[in-house]
């Protein structure tokens, strides 16, 4: 029965514990659908193998985007699995750009997403004893965002989970609740050649309905075609990241990050380690800046 709870507790707080462990790009692509405007084209691939107790967790998160004029459209799949509980995400987001003046763009966007996840039984009432897997009905969320670019610099704002829909988590059922975020980032240029720069970015979510809040702060230095950094949750991991940029709009780049207390409880108590590879290619439109102030990891 521990167990069930457990599942039931993780599946309550997936999408927070989730997003704080991607890079700050995975970050702001999955909690505000106005990001999906800040490219002309973009895709990304961020894998991520580490441990929950003693048990293997795996995580992958893909992004894709196309801009046409002043509207975007893009996808965003997350598959999650722990032990034989799997967890799958897709997002569809559709954005807008507005030019307000030749220092500051205004994107907004909506976004659906389709939540599913499953059980897996051990029937030891029966000789032989057999497992099987019991898929939950799938639930659907409405969100929508705005964020505010400048040359340096992105503000944004969204609300999550609006509709709050139900959500089946066999035996248990509850209503997603809703979340706001907010997101701030400034690049601040070390030299006039713009070959070195440092970029802190802020994101904070907070659950309307539970008042949980979740910090995720990364601090980004690049220099020429290196990017490296570190990142917190300020709850529960610390991470450090490195990427390097190739000049034909490709990125690769890789994190380690410490978690030493994912729950307030005492279930793990012990530190373990957890690592990411990341992939990107992304290609700025004319209209908007070349180098926005978000970090591309």
């Amino acid at each position: 029965m521990r167990f069930f709870i457990f599942l039931f507790f993780l599946s309550f707080l997936s999408p927070s514990f989730g997003q704080s462990m991607y890079s700050a790009d995975d970050y702001f692509n999955a909690s505000n659908p106005s990001a999906f405007a800040e490219k002309l084209i973009y895709t990304s691939n961020s894998t991520m193998i580490g441990k929950l107790g003693q048990t293997s967790t795996y995580n992958n998160f893909f992004s894709i985007k196309q801009r046409v004029k002043s509207f975007s459209f893009g996808l965003n799949n997350e598959y999650f699995q722990w032990d034989q509980w799997k967890v799958v995400l897709n997002t569809i987001n559709a954005a807008y750009s507005m030019k307000i003046n030749r220092n500051l763009i205004l994107n907004s966007g909506i976004g659906l997403s389709m939540h599913r996840d499953n059980m897996t039984f051990v029937d030891s009432a029966v000789l032989p004893i057999s497992n099987f897997t019991l898929w939950n009905p799938t639930n659907y969320s409405l969100h929508v965002g705005f964020s505010l670019v400048g040359k340096k610099s992105i503000i944004g704002i969204s609300a999550n989970n609006l509709n709050r829909a139900t959500r089946i988590t066999y035996p248990y059922s509850y209503q997603i609740p809703i979340s706001l975020s907010a997101n701030a980032s400034y690049r601040i240029d070390l030299d006039s050649a713009k070959h070195f720069s440092f970029t802190p970015s802020l994101y904070y979510q907070y659950d309307v309905d539970n008042h949980y809040h979740d910090v995720f702060l990364n601090l980004n230095f690049r220099a020429f075609q290196h990017s490296i950094g570190i990142y917190t949750t300020f709850q529960h991991n610390l991470g450090l990241f490195y990427q390097f940029h190739f000049k034909n709009h490709v990125s690769i780049g890789a994190s380690l990050n410490n978690n030493y207390s994912l729950l307030s409880s005492n279930i793990f108590n012990q530190n373990y380690l957890s690592g990411m590879l990341r992939l990107s290619y992304a290609i700025s439109p004319k209209v908007c800046y070349k180098i926005s102030g978000t970090p591309s990891f």
